[in-house]
């Protein structure tokens, strides 16, 4: 009895050890970024959310990922993402499926508690290009209400 309790806390050091690992490496993969985001209704997001991104490369590719910060009231959804350039085309229009799975637990002993947080998803979307300099309004628009998200934002990563 006592070894499969071992088990357990030996596990949890490991996966505690791993998630501080990918986050170290994808702290230092993140030089590149740059984000806008906008803060919502917690109680029933429905509204288009409007951000303004400054784009100064018109050459770079960019993968593009819709963020949302959330509560546990927020279950999956579909959100339509547009990129509207300075002189007002259409840049960039998708829609961005977000799951939000199960969530799991895992025993930390008391000594080595770390408070873990589960409340935003990161969901890639595709890779655009902004041909024009200047400031993109951002409009990400949940298709159907949406209860539990605190803020939305996207994030552009420089591919290769």
């Amino acid at each position: 009895m006592k070894e499969n309790g071992q088990r357990g806390i030996h596990g949890s050091i490991l996966v505690m050890c791993m998630l501080v690992a990918v986050w170290a490496v994808s702290v230092g993969c993140m030089s590149n970024f740059e984000s806008a985001s906008a803060d919502v209704s917690p109680k029933g997001w429905e509204a288009p959310a409007e951000m303004v991104y400054t784009n100064r490369d018109t050459l770079s590719k960019r993968m593009a990922s819709l963020f949302l910060r959330h509560d546990s009231k927020m279950s999956s959804g579909r959100y339509a993402v547009e990129f509207r350039a300075p002189s007002g085309k259409i840049a960039s229009r998708d829609t961005v499926w977000v799951e939000i799975p199960q969530r799991h637990s895992f025993s930390i002993p008391p000594s080595m508690s770390i408070s873990v947080s589960a409340n935003w998803r990161l969901s890639y979307f595709g890779r655009i290009g902004l041909a024009e300099e200047g400031d993109y309004l951002v409009t990400i628009t949940p298709l159907q209400i949406t209860a539990g998200v605190w803020s939305v934002g996207i994030v552009l990563n420089k591919s290769e």
